[in-house]
């Protein structure tokens, strides 16, 4: 799924109201967040936003609202029988 370059955040989840909507009951209504935090120069970052696992680039978020940065154009996300590859463009 291609998703407009500008925007900010991406919620994902299995709610409808999402950006990217996964259909799976292992999924949270909103289950986590990608947001580029412009003014405060952190730059692109992964939110769990439900407390279950969420795994970026191999590392494990186990808890809600703890981020991860993105640092690289192309990162793989497992979030719950999902793996999705986030890759950024210029």
């Amino acid at each position: 799924v291609e998703l407009p370059p500008k925007l900010n955040p991406v919620r994902i989840g299995h709610h409808r109201r999402n950006d990217l909507v996964l259909d799976s009951p292992d999924v949270g209504a909103e289950a986590a967040v990608i947001d580029n935090d412009v003014a405060g120069g952190a730059g692109w970052r992964l939110w769990n936003r439900n407390g279950h696992e969420v795994r970026v680039g191999g590392v494990a978020l186990t808890a809600r609202n703890q981020y991860a940065r993105l640092l690289r154009p192309r990162v793989a996300v497992e979030l719950g029988p999902y793996l999705l590859t986030v890759c950024f463009t210029p």
